[in-house]
């Protein structure tokens, strides 16, 4: 049955030129997850290392080789569905407009900037608990749900 209901999705997928299609890899490469997958993947990776403990320093490289390559054969499967998307909600005059600032000297400077900006933005958010919040707003509306 869940073969049949992919099936079905696959087959009503829009089709995109492979023009439109690169174009959205492009831009998916210059976006927020291709900015942020391979510090991710960076980071894990020296965690995956430092927890091998008695782990040779030839054997610590080869796993960091390992890592760099099942990530980016991970991230590039990223980049596609994330390109593929745009393609199939984009024109190509705007992914082509989109990608020439992506690629622009002051887009770079941006992502960059991007994952300080977000660190200190999180920073910035600690102890901010959203469930917490609404059940303390909906107390106080309607004196239900409220904390004991």
């Amino acid at each position: 049955m869940m073969s049949f209901v992919i099936g079905l999705a696959l087959a009503a997928a829009p089709t995109v030129s492979p023009e439109a299609e690169a174009l959205g890899v492009r831009l998916a490469r210059t976006g927020t997850l291709g900015v942020l997958l391979p510090l991710m993947v960076q980071k894990d990776t020296e965690e995956l290392v430092a927890s091998q403990k008695g782990m040779s320093t030839a054997d610590q490289a080869q796993l960091r080789a390992t890592a760099t390559d099942v990530a980016r054969r991970g991230i590039d499967r990223v980049m596609a569905l994330e390109g593929y998307s745009y393609a199939t909600l984009l024109s190509t005059r705007d992914l082509k407009a989109l990608v020439a600032f992506a690629e622009s000297p002051v887009a770079a400077r941006h992502r960059a900037v991007q994952p300080k900006v977000i660190a200190a933005t999180m920073e910035g958010l600690a102890g901010m608990d959203f469930k917490k919040d609404v059940l303390a707003a909906f107390c106080t509306r309607t004196g239900k749900a409220c904390s004991k």
